[in-house]
């Protein structure tokens, strides 16, 4: 992953937090900055991730706790209490950057299969 396009990830990473963030004060529930189709990500709540799980969305096994492991920023809970410690913040972060670098070089590799395809 070269300086622009981790440059590009960081953007919108800190953009996913900052709508969390705001959502949060808000609101006052806890928000969760998990990964979207492609390169996206999502913010959502758990009413959200629960009505998408009844539309099929997201697998029937899923529990929200499950929400906390896979996501790359959350928010506390309403009473202040499960703050994302530092450590754990920047252990997401690196996680959010390999998840991204993955995503390139899918997008990469269906390229240049695509161009492979269409020579023959």
């Amino acid at each position: 992953m070269n300086i622009f396009q981790q440059f590009f990830a960081y953007l919108c990473l800190r953009t996913a937090v900052r709508k969390a963030d705001e959502a949060y004060s808000l609101h006052r529930r806890r928000f969760y900055v998990l990964p979207g189709a492609g390169r996206s990500l999502v913010v959502m709540d758990r009413s959200n991730f629960r009505m998408l799980k009844r539309k099929g969305y997201i697998s029937q096994k899923a529990f929200t706790r499950d929400a906390l492991f896979e996501s790359f920023y959350f928010t506390p809970c309403a009473d202040g209490s499960g703050r994302l410690s530092e450590a754990d913040r920047r252990c997401k972060v690196r996680q959010y950057f390999s998840w991204y670098a993955d995503r390139l070089k899918e997008a990469k590799k269906r390229k240049s299969d695509g161009k492979i395809q269409r020579q023959k």
